[in-house]
């Protein structure tokens, strides 16, 4: 896949024109690797998140841990289209304040956002309506069944969240912001979501249960702490300085 997409991006006509004289300088660049090594931390911080919160499922037996990988596997159902959509948030968002079009990309992360939230409505919905019947197509295990539809519940609650971390975080690196948004990521996972599940299992005993609430708490504050920044960004300064890192390159 990855020599695929590398004789795609070399060697493919069409993306020629995005090629030009400083290319190779902007690869050395330090301002380049300052953006993208908290993406890296941002991405890594999260899988990582999701094995740990596997881990401590591990720990509630095979009935709750099968229920588990029927929530996550419905949840990166999903989570699939908002995370597609927040790459290509970024590069636009990118591209119009590079531009120095402050408006347009204000406008733009509007839609976004509130495209985030009518796609949550709508995948709330859908597992409101028909979870139960949704994972019913997973097993025929009754005490797997009994859980996941609990947990599927919680889903339900979840999707509110879920497109607003997909999209959200592709307009902050659009915007530059990626150390902001590792920050708020790795925060929530680590500060917020796996102490509130350590303390619901093992302190208060609630289980698997107890495992996702924390997460949908911790998701709460992820979403919140995203819309939050981008709906009080100045996004005139935020033109004015794109313009400032990429003219060594233009």
């Amino acid at each position: 896949m990855f020599i695929g997409l590398a004789a795609c991006t070399l060697y493919w006509d069409a993306l020629r024109p995005a090629w030009h004289a400083h290319g190779i300088k902007s690869l050395v660049s330090v301002s380049f690797y300052s953006l993208a090594a908290p993406a890296m931390i941002e991405a890594c911080g999260e899988y990582m998140a999701f094995e740990l919160m596997t881990l401590l499922a591990t720990h509630l037996g095979p009935t709750s841990l099968a229920a588990q990988a029927i929530a996550f596997s419905s949840m990166s159902m999903t989570f699939q289209l908002p995370h597609g959509v927040g790459g290509a948030a970024a590069v636009r968002i990118g591209q119009l304040l590079g531009q120095g079009q402050a408006s347009m990309a204000k406008f733009s992360a509007k839609v976004l956002v509130v495209g985030a939230l009518a796609y949550s409505a709508f995948g709330s919905l859908f597992f409101s309506t028909y979870g139960a019947h949704w994972v019913s197509m997973y097993t025929r295990d009754q005490e797997v069944l009994e859980i996941a539809r609990q947990l599927i519940r919680i889903v339900a609650v979840l999707e509110w969240t879920d497109a607003v971390r997909g999209i959200v975080p592709g307009i902050l690196r659009g915007m530059g912001k990626q150390r902001l948004a590792a920050f708020i990521n790795v925060s929530s996972y680590y500060f917020v979501v796996l102490p509130i599940a350590s303390l619901a299992i093992y302190g208060f005993g609630m289980g698997i249960i107890g495992l996702w609430a924390a997460f949908a708490i911790g998701m709460t504050v992820l979403s919140a702490s995203y819309i939050t920044v981008t709906a009080t960004t100045d996004w005139h300064n935020e033109a004015r300085l794109c313009v400032e890192r990429i003219a060594p390159y233009a």
